[in-house]
């Protein structure tokens, strides 16, 4: 049906809050570009940029990310698809 699949990487509170070890993330993305499938890696494009990861996240605690959050997750999976479109 001329769909594409995207690999979207939503990094999880624990990530930041607490020694976090990336086996299992280093494993997930090696398999997923092995199968070249584009990896949009959140964590990479977004929360690596930031100096206080855990703002978002409300109250800081783990659960879903903020508002800011989420906005700034859609604009970049969003400019990732349309510059993978071109």
């Amino acid at each position: 049906n001329n769909s594409n699949l995207y690999f979207i990487y939503l990094p999880t509170y624990w990530r930041y809050d607490k020694n976090f070890d990336n086996s299992s993330y280093n494993q997930i993305k090696q398999i997923v570009n092995n199968l070249s499938i584009p990896f949009i890696d959140i964590h990479e494009k977004v929360l690596l940029k930031e100096t206080d990861k855990l703002i978002f996240f409300p109250f800081r605690v783990h659960g879903h990310y903020t508002i800011e959050g989420y906005k700034k997750v859609s604009e970049n999976i969003y400019n990732y698809i349309l510059n993978d479109i071109k």
